[in-house]
């Protein structure tokens, strides 16, 4: 390859890395937008009935 030609394919190449830059970003800022619309809801069950005296008779037993 001589020089024109070298020129001519880096050039190819800087206009694909800057194409795929700007098509990162863009999918990166879409992304983004789609976390900030996002929530969620959290519920916890803290009902937990302790059988204490069963607890303690299983001690006692052991």
């Amino acid at each position: 390859m001589n020089e024109v030609e070298l020129e001519s394919h880096l050039e190819k190449l800087t206009d694909e890395i800057n194409f795929y830059r700007l098509l990162y970003e863009e999918e990166i800022h879409e992304l983004r937008a789609q976390i900030s619309d996002t929530s969620a809801v959290l519920s916890m069950d803290n009902n937990r009935s302790l059988d204490l005296d069963g607890i303690i008779a299983e001690v006692k037993a052991q």
